[in-house]
Formats: structure tokens, sequence, C-alpha cells
């Protein structure tokens, strides 16, 4: 099988134990070292964010937002911000998943070169690179509760 990151792209139609048995079979594309918890697996009702996080000399990062209880209402959007390197204030960003409403494992990635594609709660970047000072943050559209955790891995 071809392991190269474009066939670690998210494909219109894919369960999510194919894209996860996908990258699970390209660990020469992920170095497992670099595979962190962003955010634990709790109730929230508001936006919430990592802390900064050092994607210096890292060229993507794939994240997974495992939400395992929803309202149904609102929804959720995650969020790549960058930040300015030295007075490390936020300066933009990239949002992904617009009212995911479900409970439901949603993955993403940004790398260079990589072709934008989406399917059921995947996205991938239209050939974005990882800032080398970000966050990821999970911002909620109303005060409705959802349990979640969000992951994320460094590429290289």
């Amino acid at each position: 099988m071809d392991m190269t990151l474009a066939t670690l792209t998210p494909q219109v139609g894919d369960s999510q134990q194919m894209l996860l048995a996908r990258i699970a079979r390209s660990v020469s594309v992920y170095n497992l070292t670099s595979a962190r918890v962003g955010l634990v697996s709790a109730a929230r009702t508001a936006f919430t964010s990592t802390g900064n996080l050092d994607g210096t000399g890292w060229k993507g990062v794939h994240w997974w937002l495992n939400i395992t209880a929803a309202s149904g209402t609102g929804g959720l959007t995650v969020q790549i911000a960058t930040l300015d390197p030295l007075l490390l204030t936020v300066i933009g960003g990239y949002i992904f998943h617009t009212a995911v409403t479900t409970a439901v494992l949603c993955t993403g990635f940004i790398y260079p070169g990589a072709l934008s594609a989406r399917g059921t709660n995947q996205v991938a970047s239209e050939g974005l690179v990882v800032p080398p000072t970000f966050r990821l943050s999970v911002n909620h559209a109303d005060a409705s509760s959802y349990t979640y955790s969000l992951n994320y891995a460094l590429i290289q």
C-alpha cells in the first residue's frame, strides 16, 4: 500500500476505521514521540485552548477531536491559531469543522503540498504549514455541553 502523505488524506466515504487504519500503518510519516494530548477528555461549555505548542522543525500537524457526548445544538469548530513567535500573541489561524453537533471522531491536518480533501468530519489543509508557535483550540457556538478530547501529532 502506498503510504505517502497523499494516501493519508481523508477520502470522501472513508469510515473512521478506514482512516485510522491507514494512519496506523504510516509510522514512517509520523514521529511517534510527537503524539501528544492537547486537551484531556472533559465536559466543556465554552472555548478551550491548549497552551502554546512548538512546531519548530516540523512540517505539519495532524489532530483528532474525539467527541464522546454532544448536546446536538450549537456545534464545535477546531482552530489552529498562529502566534507571533517573539511576542506570543495570536495573529491569525485556520478554522476547521463548522458546527459538529454529534458524538463523533473528527480529524484533520495541515501539511505543505497537501491537497484539500474533505469527507464527513475529516479535513485536510490546502498546502498550509504548521506555524513555529501555535495553539489548538475548540470553539463552542453556544453554551451547551460537549465532552471531548483533542490530541495531535507533529509530522516530519
